[in-house]
């Protein structure tokens, strides 16, 4: 009788631990296999987004199934008809009718992990709107002009935070909730436990928190064991749009989000956005992200993985220095004409004289790609300009590190004028395949 009361109590606790090991959830690196990514839709602007997510559909629908959020059935009517203008078969697509989504889904859509049974779950981020509504306040005051614009930017903020919990019910995850304001743009996993956050975003979205207690918080929440604190990304990736970066230099951005100048490609392997001290040239951008990426680099040498191991680290070149030339408008009454900037776009601190000419900077990398099951999609810079022979080496790059995967370019030029690229407008979900016995 002993016996039998013992081996009932032996299994009672395997089947306890068996049952709470199911429910150990990881985030899963970008490479693994992927059950459908999910993009952004929103009306038609004059930013051109439409045309880079067409290219985009295109090129990945026969690879992984495409999960399309819409705000509204209208607007799924919309893109219904823009897709198949557009030689796309929106039969193919997944469309999901979710209030507040936008394009940069990547930033504030669910953030997908997995556990050993395949059950998926999403951590339910903090999305503040990049801190803009409360970056306006502290800049323009009691502005009478800017409180109505604000609060409609209150409104869509508050209803675009929804976005990751509304997903994780469509899809029946669980939802694990946490108080940290972090954007997907900023976290990078090797799947394994190790994470590459950045502080200038990461500290920037949360000063109510420690350092240790951020950290010891992405721990519990996306089951990393090991986090790598880099500095600063790069310098035309500044917090918000329009900011002066450098002189008479603008750019727009988020502060600095990994996946713009550094990507986990495999568990043990980092490619770093570089830029050699041979083409500086005496151009101020160029030194400046130079030094920066110097500095992320020396941090990666002296980083171990989640089991104590040193990374292999690869530069990869940037593409050449993007830039258009904008002549600042500050007359409220005239029309601000394609190659003008209203003086109002900036900041007062930063706000240029009348007929001012700006430099802006593009958010150009080759390390804002996408990958998904066996395909790489790549920004293209040279139709801009920049080196072919430079990014006939980034595909040689990507091509060894990825052997089985077909490359495909993409002109994401749209994307990276507004501080975005080709990852931002995705978000993956893990598959279950791999997982299920």
């Amino acid at each position: 009788m002993l016996l039998k009361e013992i081996a009932f109590g032996i299994a009672i606790l395997l089947l306890f631990s068996c049952n709470n090991k199911e429910k150990v959830f990881h985030i899963p690196a970008a490479w693994e296999h992927q059950d459908a990514l999910w993009l952004g839709w929103e009306a038609d602007t004059s930013y051109g987004y439409q045309s880079v997510l067409v290219s985009m559909i295109k090129s990945i629908s026969h690879k992984v199934q495409v999960n399309l959020a819409v705000e509204s059935d209208s607007l799924m009517h919309q893109a219904f008809a823009y897709l198949t203008s557009k030689g796309i078969d929106p039969e193919t697509i997944h469309f999901h009718i979710i209030k507040g989504s936008q394009f940069w889904i990547r930033d504030f859509g669910a953030q997908f992990l997995v556990n050993d049974m395949g059950e998926l779950a999403i951590v339910d981020f903090i999305f503040n709107g990049y801190g803009y509504p409360e970056f306006l306040k502290r800049q323009f005051g009691d502005n009478a002009q800017i409180k109505s614009v604000l609060a409609a930017m209150e409104l869509k903020v508050k209803e675009t935070n929804k976005v990751s919990s509304l997903i994780a019910q469509s899809q029946n995850a669980t939802i694990i909730k946490t108080k940290i304001v972090q954007e997907g743009g900023g976290t990078e996993a090797n799947g394994k436990g190790s994470l590459i956050l950045c502080e200038a975003t990461v500290l920037d979205r949360n000063p109510g928190y420690s350092k240790k207690e951020i950290e010891s918080e992405f721990k519990r929440v996306l089951g990393v064991s090991n986090i790598i604190w880099l500095k600063q990304g790069l310098i035309e990736d500044p917090l918000h749009c329009f900011r002066r970066i450098h002189q008479n230099y603008i750019a727009c951005g988020t502060g600095g989000h990994t996946d713009s100048f550094v990507r986990f490609v495999d568990e043990t392997t980092v490619f770093i956005a570089w830029i050699d001290e041979t083409e500086i040239n005496g151009n101020p951008i160029l030194q400046i992200n130079h030094d920066r990426m110097k500095e992320n680099f020396e941090i990666l040498e002296k980083a171990v993985d989640q089991d104590g191991k040193p990374f292999n680290i690869i530069k990869v070149p940037m593409p050449d220095l993007i830039t258009r030339k904008l002549i600042a408008n500050c007359d409220l009454q005239s029309q601000i004409e394609k190659n003008n900037i209203s003086c109002q776009g900036l900041i007062p601190s930063e706000m240029p004289q009348h007929g001012d000419t700006l430099i802006q900077v593009a958010n150009a990398s080759y390390l804002n790609f996408v990958i998904t099951n066996g395909m790489i999609l790549l920004p293209t810079y040279t139709h801009m300009g920049s080196s072919k022979s430079k990014e006939d080496l980034v595909r040689l790059i990507f091509k060894i590190e990825f052997p089985h995967s077909q490359i495909v370019f993409i002109d994401a030029m749209p994307l990276n004028w507004k501080g975005g690229g080709l990852h931002c407008l995705t978000m993956e979900q893990p598959g279950k395949s791999k997982y299920l016995p």
